[in-house]
């Protein structure tokens, strides 16, 4: 992150198994001036789960809707920038 010398958005969900919240952390105090957003309720295919069973199934849905906050998050960020 140190090296990224362009505007930065970083995006994690409590329900990432890939990406823990210490992870996500780490990534933001690299870069203060990155922009940051945590969505406690999103996954690794960036779409809210609500249990175990639905965040193993959500990466056999492909035409499952992304998390609308994310989306709204990145749009907003790229008009922007």
């Amino acid at each position: 992150m140190k090296k990224v010398t362009g505007p930065t958005l970083i995006v994690a969900g409590g329900r990432d198994h890939q990406l823990a919240r210490l992870d996500f952390l780490a990534l933001t105090a690299a870069d203060i001036a990155a922009k940051s957003l945590w969505l406690p309720d999103m996954n690794h295919v960036l779409v809210d789960v609500t249990d175990e069973a639905d965040d193993v199934a959500s990466y056999n849905q492909p035409d499952r809707a992304l998390d609308p906050a994310m989306i709204d998050a990145v749009a907003a960020f790229i008009s922007h920038e």
